[in-house]
């Protein structure tokens, strides 16, 4: 079919209008040209959007002059052209025992996190930490960010405080997994993970309600490392063996570490060192 014949200047003209939105204005009939199989080789604005049988959408080089770099023929461009969505942003935070990992809802005499710092709109929590629960916890505003962390990619440190003097064979059965606890009132099988006394205890500020007088017996803590995160889940595996959690610190998120970030205090980062 002759060139000319395969021109049609008037279709499609509200989708490509669409697609467009306000990064051209102006009477596009006279402008848009569309070739099937198009390889695009000269001063052309690739609007990258599929009519019917064709590949390409292009703008007439005389109406709105374009300079910069193509795509191979069949690859696919978008638009806008310019990027206006803001950056992401991120946060290391040292979640204070008795806050909530969230920042919406009214829960009555609650504390949100949105009372530590002031957080972007969009800011979430990867992997929330429950109210009693204490440490490391990352936030950002990219969603993708917030899968991967939460992934099985990424190994989570636990340093717990359990009621009594943990034994090697209830470190090995936390080692081995298969320990039966509840996710969602189902039952669920752990995985294996790895699991160590702590000896000395790490000395950690006292938090706002003590944990118990010594006077009711001893306590010991243990490392657990896990590559899953179902909700209390550490707390459900210590009772499990028979030494239930009294307090329970997150210390590591991949490689990133709480260190000596003072509870309650917040640091913004570029990026996740993971």
């Amino acid at each position: 079919m002759p060139f000319q014949e395969r021109k049609k200047q008037t279709a499609r003209i509200a989708n490509y209008k669409t697609n467009c939105g306000n990064s051209i204005s102006g009477d596009v009939s006279g402008a848009l040209e569309i070739y099937p199989g198009f390889a695009a080789s000269g001063l052309f604005c690739v609007a990258g959007i599929s009519v019917g049988e064709t590949s390409i959408v292009a703008i007439s080089p005389n109406r709105f002059p374009f300079s910069g770099s193509f795509p191979e023929i069949g690859a696919k461009t978008g638009f806008p052209l310019q990027d206006t969505d803001p950056p992401n942003r991120h946060f290391i935070l040292h979640k204070p025992f008795d806050f909530l990992s969230q920042f919406k809802g009214n829960p009555k005499n609650k504390k949100l996190l949105g009372h530590l710092f002031p957080f972007p709109e969009g800011t979430m929590a990867i992997g929330r930490l429950d109210q009693d629960s204490e440490g490391l916890l990352l936030l950002t505003t990219n969603g993708k960010m917030s899968e991967y962390v939460r992934s099985r990619k990424v190994e989570k440190e636990y340093y717990a405080q359990v009621d009594g003097l943990i034994t090697p064979e209830a470190l090995e059965k936390l080692r081995r997994g298969g320990l039966e606890i509840t996710h969602e009132k189902q039952p669920y099988l752990t995985l294996p993970c790895q699991a160590i006394i702590l000896e000395p205890s790490p000395t950690f500020p006292e938090r706002s309600r003590r944990v118990r007088d010594d006077r009711h017996g001893p306590t010991s803590w243990v490392s657990i490392t896990l590559t899953e995160g179902k909700n209390r889940q550490v707390r459900k595996m210590t009772a499990a063996v028979g030494f239930p959690t009294l307090r329970l610190i997150r210390v590591r998120i991949g490689q990133i570490t709480l260190g000596s970030l003072p509870s309650g205090h917040v640091l913004e980062v570029d990026q996740f060192e993971l």
